[in-house]
């Protein structure tokens, strides 16, 4: 709680680091042990002596925090282990971003990487993902040739994978994508477009080729319930995926859970309306209470304004819901809106009295 209070202190103030890095999320430590013993030998070591200042408490992503396992986490996508040189980490050493640390021919953090892939990533075997429940059809993946050249908004029909509909409807699930480096895909905004029904999802994984690798194109931690005729964000998080070789490449998504719910409801309403709604209201209505196709609808009436803002909370990492990352913390393109500390324990008391209940 208290780093979030931090962060947000900060979303306005933060201009000493540069901040486009910010959105790329950390990745899921799976059984990492000898690629965490090789990080902390190596790229973290380096990172602990030279870059604490920004990256280990108020700069994303935090490869130098204190704690060496969310370090290892949030480093993984900067470190590009099929071309070292071209590692974000490399680029990031000799641009002269932030001091003497920044300003160097790159060849030391090349050697950091490749010692920390030698001794510990080479090694290491991620676990075998468990089979998914639920698979959608195979589409085109477009062609991304630009590094960094926009997204692009892939869509698939939800339709076969729930149970038969005496009408269908054309449910969707809706992900963006860009060429992110030579090696890498970005994904990132997964949202389920709904009918006239209320859906339950949860654990989402990226397939190119019909292959996924957890070690980074799987939205694991999403747990979340969508109220019908509604679109929430899913989550905040970006996904770097391996570039594929194929001539055409194919793209899937599959759900470990994905079924049909009577409703959407908010368990802590009467907290809500005293805790998160003047806030909300006060910081967001302006926009979000006058356009009903708004994906977030913030309606006067407070059990309907509270089911809205209960989709856009995530459950398995509450501080990542963005109820509050996207508006305040600007993990997506949206106006800055600033909170106090004050008003974001405000929120948080709610956040974590309905993940409790859920």
């Amino acid at each position: 709680m208290k780093s979030l209070f931090l962060i947000l202190g900060c979303v306005v103030a933060l201009s000493g680091c540069n901040y486009r890095e910010s959105k790329v999320p950390p990745q899921p430590v799976l059984n990492a042990s000898s690629g965490l013993r090789a990080f902390q030998e190596t790229v973290y070591a380096h990172a602990r002596a030279n870059c604490v200042q920004c990256h280990s408490w108020r700069q994303p992503p935090l490869f130098a925090a204190e704690n060496v396992e969310e370090a290892y986490a949030a480093a993984k996508p900067y470190a590009d282990f099929h071309s070292i040189k071209d590692s974000t980490f490399v680029f990031r050493t000799k641009n002269g971003h932030c001091g003497q640390a920044c300003e160097t021919d790159g060849t030391h953090m090349q050697a950091l990487i490749q010692e920390w892939w030698e001794k510990g990533e080479n090694a290491q075997q991620p676990p075998t993902p468990q089979e998914s429940t639920l698979l959608t059809d195979a589409i085109a993946l477009p062609e991304l040739k630009k590094i960094k050249g926009g997204f692009v908004k892939l869509s698939w029909t939800l339709d076969a994978l729930t149970p038969a509909r005496v009408q269908q409807t054309s449910e969707r699930f809706e992900l963006e994508v860009e060429r992110f480096d030579v090696s890498s895909y970005r994904f990132r905004q997964p949202r389920i477009h709904t009918a006239d029904r209320a859906l339950e999802v949860r654990g989402i994984k990226i397939l190119i080729d019909g292959a996924s690798d957890l070690t980074g194109n799987a939205y694991l931690k999403i747990e979340n319930k969508i109220a019908a005729h509604s679109a929430p964000l899913l989550s905040i998080k970006h996904q770097l995926v391996p570039v594929s070789s194929a001539a055409e490449p194919i793209v899937q998504i599959s759900f470990r859970h994905l079924a049909e719910i009577p409703n959407v409801e908010c368990s802590e309403p009467t907290l809500f309306e005293n805790k998160a709604l003047p806030i909300l209201a006060s910081r967001c209505q302006s926009c979000h209470g006058k356009m009903p196709s708004s994906q977030f609808h913030l309606v006067n009436e407070t059990e309907e304004a509270c089911r809205a803002s209960r989709q856009l909370v995530n459950v398995v990492s509450p501080l990542d819901s963005p109820l509050i990352a996207v508006p305040f913390l600007q993990a997506a393109s949206h106006p800055a809106r600033v909170l106090t500390p004050e008003e974001a324990r405000s929120i948080n008391d709610w956040i974590a009295a309905e993940v409790k209940s859920w």
